[in-house]
């Protein structure tokens, strides 16, 4: 199943990257900065999973996966500012202290996933579904910054939904948590990258509606 969906993933990254670089041209705001490179990243990802297979086992393909890796570790805390940010521009939650706050648990889970998920990491060749990359040789112990990150991604969406009846990015962090925390380990990763990818585009149609809102009220 891999070795057909990484392909469309890799397709629909592209696209969102494409229109996301398109609006950082027309507004350049730190929400479409931060969100262009956490796509670039995912383009990265899914490309190179899908360049597994012809790019074989070895030192090319394990050297070229580690940026993998260390973006996960970078971008997965960040998105809790991203969100932050389209509620508050959304209108709710304006406290000027949120800001810091959230800005210290991204760095700080950052700073912890480098040390315990990147810093001397040990990967092995796996193929599943198809598709040959490179993965822990040792999993990591539970993903402390995916689960922060899914926790306030749903605190901050739900309360977007409660005073402005916008539900997509609760319910983008719904599915991503299902998604990873659970028909991930079942069915395989394959199924978290496509969670992953609705989450993405609950972010993405989240910021085109808090532009047009923003157009409405001025």
């Amino acid at each position: 199943m891999g070795i057909f969906l990484y392909p469309l993933y890799t397709c629909v990254n592209l696209l969102f990257l494409f229109r996301e670089l398109k609006l950082f041209q027309r507004v350049q705001t730190s929400i479409s900065l931060l969100l262009a490179i956490e796509l670039m990243g995912l383009v990265y990802d899914t490309l190179l999973i899908c360049l597994g297979n012809q790019l074989g086992a070895g030192p090319l393909l394990e050297s070229l996966s580690r940026p993998r890796f260390l973006f996960h570790v970078l971008m997965t805390p960040l998105t809790i500012v991203i969100a932050l940010e389209l509620v508050r521009q959304g209108g709710v939650l304006r406290q000027r202290l949120l800001r810091p706050i959230m800005w210290v648990v991204a760095l700080g889970l950052i700073g912890y996933g480098i040390f315990t998920d990147f810093v001397d990491i040990d990967l092995v060749p796996v193929t599943v579904g198809g598709v040959l990359y490179y993965t822990h040789a040792i999993p990591p112990g539970p993903p402390l910054a995916a689960i922060v990150t899914i926790v306030i991604a749903l605190v901050l969406g739900g309360v977007l939904w409660q005073k402005t009846q916008w539900p997509w990015l609760c319910v983008g962090a719904m599915v991503i948590f299902v998604g990873y925390g659970v028909l991930a380990r079942r069915f395989g990763m394959v199924v978290g990258y496509g969670a992953e990818q609705l989450f993405i585009a609950s972010l993405l149609a989240t910021q085109y509606w808090v532009s047009r809102r923003q157009v409405r009220l001025t």
